[in-house]
């Protein structure tokens, strides 16, 4: 309702803030992407530690 009375008031069209909106959003959809595959990217490329590597261990032992 809010957005309307803006839309009268201003003379915003609702097509520009809905292009201007799906622009944002592919933005910001691509910066989350882009996060998540340089942290990825870095776990990958890690060592384990050796203590998790021993709780693993003593895991499967128990099993």
């Amino acid at each position: 309702m809010v957005a309307s009375r803006a839309h009268r008031k201003f003379g915003i069209n609702k097509n520009m803030m809905t292009k201007r909106d799906d622009g944002r959003r592919e933005a910001v959809e691509k910066q989350i992407d882009e996060n998540l595959r340089r942290v990825y990217e870095q776990d990958a490329t890690e060592q384990i530690p050796d203590r998790f590597l021993e709780l693993l261990k003593k895991l499967r032992e128990q099993e």
